[in-house]
């Protein structure tokens, strides 16, 4: 066993529960784990408030204890919620962080991003890796888009034999 620990969940703090589910259920094809409803003084200062309620929604592949991402809702918070200043939408900052997912129908989700008008940070790419104990170098397709709250989303996945 790795005294390395996994990584259990990205959580993400979200304006609309409902509007980052669609993205990350409909358009992603994550899976929804779980949903609770949680409020009171004591939820509410595990994250530095006085009171509030927490929505949450825990997306993943179904089986899996670990590479979760959570969608968390926090409304009536006591002192205000605040927002951080937007991300730039051009190219990547520091201190950004990117949720990466590897999917084998990239094109399928390229196509929901689409037909649901999400904003890509570019067009989608193809690049090769170099073989590494592999018979032959692999291709991969890359989309990167942004969550409904701003957060950086990769989906990625090798490009089938023969193209596109």
């Amino acid at each position: 066993m790795s005294s390395i620990p996994a990584l259990k969940r990205l959580t993400v703090w979200v304006r609309d529960i409902e509007r980052s589910l669609w993205f990350y259920r409909d358009v992603i094809g994550l899976q929804v784990l779980e949903r609770k409803d949680l409020s009171g003084p004591a939820i509410a200062s595990l994250v530095g408030y006085e009171d509030g309620r927490m929505r949450i929604a825990h997306l993943g592949t179904p089986g899996s204890t670990v590479g979760w991402i959570g969608l968390y809702e926090l409304s009536g918070a006591m002192p205000p919620i605040s927002s951080l200043a937007p991300p730039p939408r051009e190219r990547v900052a520091y201190g950004q962080a990117t949720a990466v997912f590897e999917s084998a129908d990239v094109a399928g989700v390229l196509s929901r991003l689409r037909d649901g008008c999400c904003e890509l940070l570019k067009e989608p790419s193809i690049y090769r890796l170099p073989a590494e104990g592999a018979s032959r170098a692999v291709e991969l397709l890359e989309v990167i888009t942004f969550d409904p709250d701003g957060v950086l989303v990769s989906v990625m996945g090798v490009v089938p034999t023969g193209g596109t």
